[in-house]
């Protein structure tokens, strides 16, 4: 037997990435690491049993595949720090959105009682009122203070409208970029990992040589059976996306396109490629 029959280098990586499941606190993703240790377990005990070359390999592998996953705890622990402390600046920048709200509108209440607002003065209190009738000599009627009332309280109303708006505007544009910096910070773990995952198939497979007397035989290059074991969790957002973050022109009806990527982002009014 020139190869092991229990443990193939892919096999290791697919175990050892399942594994950093139980790291998580997604209790699906704890039930996969589980039944990975309970595979693990049960592959050194059939090694044991067939003993020699296999078991020797098979002890090797196991050991190298376990000490790795300290590297993969670190890596994951560390992107859940970046999107807590990413969460923590965002949502001081929502409080703040929350306050110019509060003040939209304190201002439209603001002018909405200004006729009947009164003023401290030397000799006692004033209404508004009662100060611009004394300065216009007693010739504003009562249908005048209807429309100074009305003209007040429509004030208050657009500033409120327009702080509101704005607002709201300010939040979506949050959300996207929260969305945005989340990808990058997923995209960045991913490729850490497939760093941590290539180095281990590559460290089992010399331990192969060394007991087989050669290499696993594979037709993939180690980065190339990585890849293919994370394409599925990459982020697929659209190539042109980070330019266009940059440039702030990115708007809420258009990020659903430009996070999802792929064909669709070809239909979009930002998209700088080759159309089909």
């Amino acid at each position: 037997m020139n190869q092991t029959t229990l443990f193939p280098p892919f096999t290791a990586i697919r175990i050892a990435w399942a594994i950093t499941g139980k790291f998580t606190k997604e209790e699906e993703s704890k039930l996969s690491a589980a039944i990975a240790e309970d595979n693990l377990k049960e592959i050194k005990n059939r090694a044991a049993a067939i003993g020699s070359k296999e078991q020797q390999y098979i002890d090797g592998a196991i050991s190298t595949t376990l000490s790795t996953l300290r590297s993969l705890e670190i890596v994951l622990k560390g992107r859940n720090l970046n999107f807590d402390e990413n969460q923590k600046v965002k949502d001081i920048y929502l409080e703040n959105i929350k306050d110019n709200i509060t003040f939209g509108n304190t201002v439209k209440d603001f002018f909405k009682s200004l006729p009947t607002m009164s003023i401290t003065t030397g000799i006692g209190t004033i209404s508004v009122t009662q100060l611009l009738d004394k300065l216009s000599g007693g010739k504003t009627d009562s249908i005048t203070w209807v429309f100074i009332a009305l003209a007040c309280a429509g004030a208050g109303y657009l500033i409120n409208l327009a702080v509101k708006r704005a607002m709201r505007e300010k939040i979506q544009l949050q959300y996207i970029s929260q969305d945005y910096e989340r990808n990058i910070y997923f995209e960045q773990y991913i490729n850490r990992i497939q760093i941590i995952l290539t180095s281990l198939y590559e460290d089992i497979d010399r331990i192969h040589t060394n007991i087989f007397g050669n290499p696993y035989p594979e037709k993939r290059k180690s980065y190339e059976i990585t890849d293919d074991l994370l394409r599925g969790v990459r982020s697929t957002m659209c190539e042109f996306v980070h330019k266009h973050m940059k440039e702030k022109v990115i708007t809420p009806d258009l990020w659903p396109i430009c996070e999802a990527g792929g064909k669709i982002t070809k239909q979009c009014k930002l998209w700088e490629g080759i159309k089909n």
